[in-house]
């Protein structure tokens, strides 16, 4: 029997309760405001961090069944331990009978990759693989890429041993990864990445275009404080393309109409940023609170619209322009 329910962002579901919006954190209030579920299905449970997952079992009662679904070896959560992986450790046999199917006393192994079946270069998938711990018959090749022996059409190793090197490097990976041009300048190279759209040697963020390339390109680390940490990242990148932006929209102007930079991380207009709430807008250009990245952003997207995670900033009312793909988010 099919039925259907209503699916959370951990955040959500313990909002205001246990996750306090504002500061980003999740807490511990005791033995109260409780919500009973018989089935509690957690995906992607490779990103809970400690706290967040004892604020979510603190807030549950007479659950029957508690499913963690995730992968173990991938980038540990930005947090405070890795309880996913103390768990699968701790559930997983030390021998399977037979050697197939991979499972046990509340435990269950998937071995089949699915989600790059017809790719044809699994490079990415190999190396990923090796990361996690496991490597296979067919791995060498991913000590070739490592050593430079061989090149890949989808990993490239770029090596560094300090954090001014990673910053003196980066640069230029980007550079190169997203083909900029080499005559024009890099701040109007690095937005037109984003999906801006060049005018009298400005670039633009329209309406409806700008989100076209909103997820064409991220940066990851499993780190958030640390100088090759995600803040410190940011904070590079904001800096070398931005610090125009900034200036120009920290100046007061009657004529010229531009978003002020927003929070500590300066946002501003044609920045990426992400929208923390998911749902459904209850009608045309419904506004929503981001406590992430905005006091408050928009969307002029039509009724029902599903509001995507990742957009490009186009308006000085902080509105937000997304890649809308029906079937991906």
């Amino acid at each position: 029997t099919r039925r259907s329910a209503t699916a959370y962002t951990l955040a959500q579901f313990l909002t205001p309760d246990r996750y306090d919006p504002y500061t980003q954190r999740y807490q511990l209030i005791g033995n109260q405001k409780k919500q009973k579920w018989g089935t509690v299905i957690v995906d992607e449970s490779s990103m809970l961090t400690e706290e967040m997952l004892a604020a979510l079992m603190e807030s549950l009662s007479g659950v029957e069944r508690l499913i963690l679904v995730g992968d173990r070896k991938q980038l540990p959560p930005i947090g405070a331990g890795r309880p996913f992986v103390d768990i699968v450790e701790w559930l997983k046999p030390d021998t399977f009978v037979g050697g197939f199917p991979r499972v046990g006393p509340s435990y269950a192994e998937l071995t089949v990759p699915r989600r790059q079946q017809g790719v044809q270069d699994l490079d990415g998938l190999e190396l990923a693989e090796w990361f996690g711990g496991e490597p296979g018959p067919s791995h060498d090749s991913v000590f070739e890429i490592l050593c430079g022996t061989r090149e890949s059409k989808t990993v490239k190793v770029v090596c560094w041993q300090t954090p001014d090197e990673l910053k003196e490097k980066l640069p230029g990976v980007l550079a190169d990864h997203l083909g900029f041009d080499k005559k024009a300048d890099e701040t109007i190279e690095f937005s037109k990445s984003l999906g801006g759209s060049v005018f009298g040697g400005y670039a633009y963020f329209h309406r409806g275009t700008a989100g076209a390339k909103a997820e064409e390109w991220q940066i990851l680390s499993p780190s958030r404080q640390k100088p090759w940490g995600m803040e410190s990242l940011n904070r590079l990148i904001h800096q070398r393309y931005k610090s125009r932006q900034i200036r120009r929209a920290s100046t007061p102007s009657r004529t010229r109409r531009l978003l002020k930079p927003q929070g500590n991380q300066q946002i501003v207009y044609g920045d990426k940023v992400i929208n923390n709430r998911n749902r459904k807008l209850s009608e045309k250009g419904d506004s929503l609170k981001n406590q992430d990245t905005l006091p408050m952003v928009k969307s002029g997207w039509s009724l029902d619209s599903y509001v995507p995670e990742i957009g490009i900033i186009y308006h000085e009312r902080c509105m937000l322009s997304f890649r809308l793909n029906p079937g991906i988010w």
